[in-house]
């Protein structure tokens, strides 16, 4: 019985839904030093455009490309009262960084029964080609990428076709922020 059908209409991945009891859960995996509404916009959006059941916040010990983050307990402890007032939920996974082999096998277990859907940003999506196993990924799941400012919506849907990956871009009005603006790097 097919329970998932995804349609990619001009770059927009459209979900058909069915009444059976698997759920729809957004994995949002990041730095998140520090979490600011540009996150939260963009999960609330992707919640609500792709129907998902939830975003799970995933906080990565140490991000590829940015060695100096605060420590992990204060990020997941920021992110814990930030989403207070929302459905999403904060996951300290045990991975040191999200990879495909080990994180994704962990979200398999905690999520039996789950059709996820992966939160990135176009910074991150203009990466997605040189990711390891990345065809696991995209094979099997859909992909929501928030467009930052002065990223190219082409760059990304480049990168994103050269994975074969099912994804649909969100802009929201937040998309000027980013969490190098909180900390004062330029």
């Amino acid at each position: 019985m097919l329970t998932f059908l995804s349609i990619a209409l001009q770059y927009t991945v459209y979900t058909i839904y069915d009444m059976s009891t698997k759920k729809y859960i957004g994995i949002y995996s990041g730095s998140f030093d520090p979490i600011h509404e540009g996150h939260i916009s963009f999960a609330k959006e992707a919640m609500k455009v792709c129907r998902l059941d939830t975003i799970v916040f995933m906080p990565e010990r140490f991000p590829r490309g940015k060695p100096n983050v605060s420590p992990i307990s204060e990020r997941v402890t920021e992110l814990e009262i930030a989403l207070a007032e929302t459905s999403f939920v904060v996951l300290n996974a045990h991975a040191d960084q999200f990879t495909v082999d080990e994180t994704l096998t962990e979200l398999e277990v905690l999520y039996p029964d789950t059709v996820f859907t992966f939160l990135i940003g176009s910074d991150v999506a203009l990466y997605l080609p040189n990711w390891e196993n990345i065809g696991r990924l995209t094979s099997h799941f859909d992909f929501v990428v928030g467009m930052r400012a002065g990223d190219k919506k082409n760059a990304v849907d480049t990168a994103m076709k050269l994975v074969n990956a099912r994804y649909s871009v969100i802009q929201t009005d937040l998309a000027h922020l980013s969490s190098k603006l909180f900390r004062g790097i330029h």
